[in-house]
C-alpha cells in the first residue's frame, strides 16, 4: 500500500525508488517488531534497499499516515488495506499471497512483481480457522471479502511443513539484519510524527 502521490506504479519501481533515495524511503508498520516491519525488513534485505521505519500503533494509524502524505508506503492487513485500495484512497502495488485475492483481482501478487525472493514474504502473517463440515457458503464469502483464502487445504503434515519453512527464512533474516528496536524511534526524524492518542 502506497500514499497516492508516490511516483511509482509497481513495487519493482519502489524499490528502484528507494535506492535512488537511500533511506529517505519511509514505510510504517503497527509497531516495532511486528509482522508488517518484519515483513518489510525481508523485502529490503532480498532487494538490497534501505527504508526508514516509522512504526505506529496499529495498522489504521499507519493507514491515516500514508492517505494524509507523511509516509510513503507499508504492507497491513487485507481486512484494513482492501477498502481503502477500493475506495482510491491509497494504491495497492501487491498482495503477499501467492495469488491475486478475488476482492482486490486487479492487484497482482508479489510472485508476478518479478523480483527474486519476493515470494519469501508470503504470508508474513497467517490465520488458521477451521469450521465444522459443511460450513454455509454465505460464511466462507465473508471471509473471502475480509481477503482471507478460506478455500486454501492445509493437513497436519502440511502446517508442519509451513512452520519449518517459516523458521528457516526468519533464522535467516535475524542472522544477516540487524534490526536496532531500542534506538529506532529516536532516529526517525521528527516531521514524521504526528500526536496520536
Amino acid at each position: 500500500m502506497a500514499r497516492s502521490e508516490l511516483p511509482v506504479a509497481n513495487v519493482r519501481e519502489l524499490v528502484a525508488y528507494a535506492k535512488k533515495n537511500p533511506g529517505n524511503t519511509t514505510y510504517s508498520s503497527s509497531g516495532i517488531g511486528t509482522a508488517n516491519q518484519l515483513a518489510i525488513e525481508l523485502l529490503a534485505y532480498k532487494t538490497g534497499t534501505k527504508f526508514l521505519h516509522i512504526p505506529y500503533k496499529s495498522d489504521t494509524q499507519s493507514a491515516s499516515e500514508i492517505m494524509a502524505g507523511r509516509i510513503d508506503f507499508s504492507i497491513m492487513t487485507a481486512s484494513v488495506a482492501i477498502p481503502l485500495v477500493q475506495s482510491g484512497r491509497m494504491k495497492a502495488f501487491a498482495v503477499t499471497s501467492p495469488k491475486r485475492l478475488a476482492a482486490i483481482p486487479n492487484v497482482p501478487s508479489l510472485m508476478e512483481a518479478g523480483l527474486p525472493g519476493l515470494d519469501a514474504l508470503e504470508p508474513f502473517t497467517f490465520y488458521g480457522i477451521v469450521g465444522a463440515a459443511g460450513l454455509p457458503p454465505a460464511v466462507v464469502a465473508k471471509f473471502t471479502a475480509l481477503g482471507f483464502d478460506a478455500t486454501a487445504p492445509s493437513s497436519p503434515e502440511q502446517f508442519g511443513d509451513f512452520i519449518r519453512s517459516e523458521l528457516t527464512k526468519w533464522r535467516d533474516l535475524s542472522a544477516n539484519v540487524k534490526i536496532e528496536l531500542k534506538s529506532m524511534v529516536a532516529r526517525c526524524p521528527a516531521r514524521y510524527w504526528t500526536p496520536l492518542t
